[in-house]
């Protein structure tokens, strides 16, 4: 079986089959990224970034709460 060796940005190699790469291609065809620019897609991803930051730092706040109003304990 054919398969495509690539490296992410952060050094990591992979190896994809034709089927991960049809997978990827769909994937992006589908949510539109596939016709952005290189720019705009790591303007997604910065966003997509910082919203995990934020949702991470609700959730904690969150919990922290529950344990000072002693509704669950650490």
């Amino acid at each position: 079986m054919r398969t495509l060796d690539f490296t992410t940005p952060d050094g990591t190699t992979w190896t994809a089959t034709p089927a991960d790469v049809a997978k990827a291609a769909e994937s992006l065809l589908m949510d539109g990224t596939m016709v952005m620019s290189p720019e705009e897609v790591e303007a997604l991803a910065e966003r997509e970034r910082e919203t995990h930051v934020l949702h991470v730092a609700l959730i904690r706040a969150l919990v922290e709460r529950a344990v000072e109003r002693g509704i669950v304990g650490r």
